[in-house]
């Protein structure tokens, strides 16, 4: 019926809304180097090791002036797995999701810079 229809536009219309605010919710208290570290991982074919996620945390730190308030990568990258954008295997190494992938091609999209300040 129209009802139904209109009602199931209105549904998709509030859940598009609400991804959104949610990416802009993470873009704006995401590092820099989080993303950079997302784009790593992306490059990498979606999964990262300890180690490479540890080059991005040592620059996190460096930009910092080794005042960061994270000590370890897992802290340091403990946002970015909260926010679904990437998870932590049982192996240690740390994986893309889904939405870590919309993420990024939303931030490109809205041609947000990539190069955010730490």
């Amino acid at each position: 019926t129209q009802l139904q229809t209109e009602n199931d536009r209105l549904k998709s219309d509030n859940a598009t809304l609400s991804t959104q605010a949610d990416l802009e919710q993470t873009y704006s208290l995401i590092f820099g180097t989080q993303i950079s570290a997302l784009l790593g991982l992306e490059s990498n074919g979606g999964v990262a090791s300890y180690q490479l996620l540890d080059q991005y945390f040592q620059l996190h730190k460096q930009l910092a002036n080794n005042r960061s308030f994270y000590s370890t990568v897992q802290q340091y990258f403990e946002y970015v797995v909260m926010r679904g954008l990437a998870e932590l295997r049982s192996d240690g190494s740390y994986a893309l999701t889904e939405k870590g992938t919309v993420f990024l091609d939303y931030i490109r999209t809205a041609n947000y810079s990539l190069a955010k300040p730490l």
